[in-house]
């Protein structure tokens, strides 16, 4: 099995891969799922740092996750209202065009 080490530099990866998307990309969608992408692996971070403690059955780490994972399905719900009710009232989805 993988130790957390592994987990921790795909998270590493995958943050900044992200970042790169959101800085590259145009669309607002696009730079909306490159967001998305780093929770996930600030999520991935969270879960591996709380496989370094070890079994101890503390669920501390997980359940910080959980609650932000949480937060961010909310988030998501909200960004993607904005960007249909910005796409409905402009007819454009660029980051540029305001």
């Amino acid at each position: 099995m993988a130790g957390p080490t592994v987990a921790l530099w795909l998270s590493a990866g995958l943050f900044c891969l992200a970042i790169v998307g959101v800085i590259l990309r145009r669309n607002a969608l696009s730079s909306f799922l490159s967001f998305e992408l780093m929770i996930c692996s600030a999520i991935l971070a969270l879960t591996a740092f709380d496989l370094a403690r070890g079994p101890s059955g503390d669920v501390a780490g997980r359940g910080f996750a959980v609650m932000v994972y949480s937060v961010a399905i909310a988030q998501a719900f909200v960004g993607l209202a904005l960007l249909i009710a910005r796409r409905r009232s402009s007819r454009a989805l660029g980051s540029g065009s305001c």
